[in-house]
């Protein structure tokens, strides 16, 4: 169902990001529509994340052939739509477990049924190699530069979803060219 662009919206709507931030993460972060951070020079304007909207989220899957049945689950065809999320979190505090429940408790109250997957790093690099996953929660560290280009090259073997925008390859090439400038 994730290959639907208003599916991918309806996901985006659903979600309440500010509730994300401040429930799971303290407060410290900030929602864009984007993988790159919002303060660099390069970035004339980022869009920032929209708010969630049931109403205009429900619409979305209702395009991507997703209706409500009457106990409120979201189905096409009969078959109730159900995602697995894969996360990986070592951490001390455990933040992405919590920034996991978060979100498959804001998609359950869209009649999305979600499945957490906690793995082990290892377990989480073979399972995003494969493909074996809906949504996969992930985190990296860009280096000074905040060369995204390995997660959304057409040649990179980190992009494991697939990825590919001409605008992004674009901006990417511009960049990467711009550090001797």
């Amino acid at each position: 169902p994730l290959n639907s662009a208003e599916m991918r919206k309806g996901l985006s709507l659903a979600l309440q990001r500010a509730d994300i931030i401040k429930q799971a993460l303290q407060g410290e972060g900030v929602s864009t529509m984007t993988p790159l951070r919002t303060d660099k020079w390069y970035l004339n304007e980022v869009d920032r994340a929209s708010d969630s909207d049931k109403t205009a989220a429900l619409e979305a899957f209702s395009k991507a052939g997703y209706s409500l049945d009457s106990n409120g689950i979201l189905n096409s065809g009969g078959i109730a739509l159900s995602l697995n999320i894969v996360y990986c979190d070592n951490s001390d505090t455990g933040y992405k477990a919590n920034v996991a429940q978060i979100i498959k408790s804001q998609l359950e109250t869209v009649g999305i049924t979600v499945n957490l997957t906690k793995l082990s790093n290892e377990n989480m690099t073979a399972v995003l190699a494969n493909g074996n996953y809906d949504l996969a929660l992930c985190s990296f560290y860009s280096g000074a530069n905040d060369d995204v280009s390995m997660f959304f090259g057409t040649d990179s073997s980190l992009n494991y979803g697939g990825y590919y925008g001409e605008s992004l390859q674009s901006l990417n090439n511009a960049a990467k060219n711009s550090v001797g400038d």
